[in-house]
């Protein structure tokens, strides 16, 4: 199979700049698939990035950064085989290595079952970033989304906490990050997640706006004190929180692999593919729709609330369900047995 510039002999391209790849928004990669993960990235299975879009290879070449999205960065470190491709990467081919990092202080909970607790995720990413090959200035720590759930005795686990981003802000931009983005969930917008949620009696509820956005406000200015950057990621739609950089944004990873590489392209993602109309990215390619991804969700991993795997079913219900009791029996237990924040606690409404 022939190699493409922009990998796919499809896309007219007015330009012959090289591509920004993306693994990906929609599926961790890195959790789930590292060793197809690798066959892509080495030219060796064929990559698509669309549910509709053509098959392509990868010519390593061609590629200015590798953007990788992960609520679980152990592989990383420890799957041998992706580290080699990614270290070969960026020493020989001068690939950039960026990451979109993500702990919400919800990973170990039932909403978040199977993905590591925040402390972990912090102390993986301070010794991966300690060895020097990825750049903690071309990455984005993502407190995404925040969200409220209520349970069937009534009590409520939430994130949607200042003090609590407080705390997972201050850890990660001590790595040297200065880019932190978040996102609300909502439900209106994603009813096969709600659906989901409702089938093991929890109850999504609905963030005000004017409640997201004095939080936003305050996550914006918790990240001023700390010297970094705030963006939301689409919702909610506070303009002047979103309109100054997207979650990948060439002109940031143009910045940090240097003016002695050419540029990937700075047109918005919109202008060229398609994505949520308030998305401030701009263009690259996302591979998560590659054959043989795996889902978070047939792996045991899945997040409660994940939109973009709205037709998963959840793996475990019973033991889900059986958490859930007992986070209604003794919720101050509960989180202190899997090491969660206590600020995870919401106040009875």
């Amino acid at each position: 199979m022939k190699k493409f510039a922009y990998f796919c002999n499809s896309m007219k391209n007015s330009t012959d700049k090289p591509v920004i790849l993306s693994a990906s928004r929609t599926k961790d990669m890195v959790h789930r698939s590292p060793d197809l993960l690798a066959d892509i990235l080495l030219g060796r299975a064929p990559c698509r990035w669309g549910p509709r879009s053509p098959f392509g290879i990868v010519d390593p070449e061609q590629l200015h950064t590798l953007v990788l999205w992960t609520k679980d960065p152990r592989n990383l470190l420890q799957h041998h085989r992706l580290r080699s491709v990614l270290l070969d990467l960026h020493h020989t081919h001068h690939a950039q290595i960026s990451l979109q990092i993500t702990a919400t202080g919800l990973g170990g909970s039932f909403i978040e079952p199977g993905i590591p607790n925040w402390q972990e995720v912090h102390a993986i990413l301070s010794e991966l970033l300690a060895e020097g090959w990825i750049d903690p200035a071309a990455a984005v720590y993502r407190f995404d989304p925040f969200i409220e759930m209520r349970t069937p005795g009534g009590r409520i686990l939430s994130n949607a906490s200042a003090s609590l981003f407080k705390k997972l802000c201050d850890a990660f931009t001590s790595l040297g990050i200065t880019r932190v983005t978040t996102s609300r969930a909502d439900s209106a917008h994603y009813p096969r997640a709600l659906e989901r949620i409702n089938s093991v009696g929890l109850e999504w509820l609905r963030i005000s706006d004017n409640r997201a956005e004095n939080l936003c406000r305050q996550m914006d200015e918790i990240c001023r004190e700390r010297g970094a950057e705030f963006s939301i990621c689409c919702e909610p739609a506070i303009k002047s929180l979103m309109e100054n950089w997207g979650c990948i944004d060439a002109r940031l990873l143009n910045r940090t692999k240097g003016e002695s590489y050419a540029p990937a392209t700075e047109e918005p993602h919109n202008k060229i593919g398609r994505q949520r109309p308030a998305c401030q990215c701009t263009y690259s390619r996302d591979i998560g729709y590659s054959t043989g991804s795996a889902t978070c969700y047939s792996g045991g991993y899945g997040c409660l609330y994940c939109y973009s795997q709205g037709n998963a079913k959840l793996p475990d219900i019973d033991r889900i369900q059986n958490e859930i009791s007992a986070f209604d029996h003794d919720p101050e237990g509960y989180l202190r047995s899997r090491d969660l924040p206590e600020e995870l606690l919401g106040e009875n409404k």
